[in-house]
């Protein structure tokens, strides 16, 4: 059985140590034509970035009708998509001294 990769999703995830919130972003690559999504900037902890990118692909109708408006999580289950990688985590809201 071959494995095809049909998009590229990478997320970013920013932690406000000051107030102690998790924000993130995501930017989604559909591999075959190679055009690019991205999330904005959102509150959201843990696997939250999944969501947002399924959300924002649903959004630009790259998912089958039966997916979008609020049923964009059941993708990932219902066809066996197996959404995993690595995320680059940055800090925000620390202060430079001199």
């Amino acid at each position: 059985m071959s494995t095809s990769i049909k998009y590229v999703c990478n997320a970013i995830k920013w932690f406000d140590k000051i107030n102690g919130n998790t924000y993130h972003s995501v930017k989604i690559t559909r591999v075959k034509d190679k055009k690019v999504l991205y999330g904005e900037l959102q509150y959201g902890y843990g696997d939250q970035y999944k969501y947002t990118a399924l959300d924002a692909m649903a959004n630009a109708k790259w998912l089958p009708v039966k997916y979008r408006k609020e049923n964009s999580y059941l993708y990932e289950r219902e066809n066996a998509i197996v959404m995993n990688g690595k995320t680059i985590t940055r800090l925000f809201g620390t202060y430079l001294m001199d």
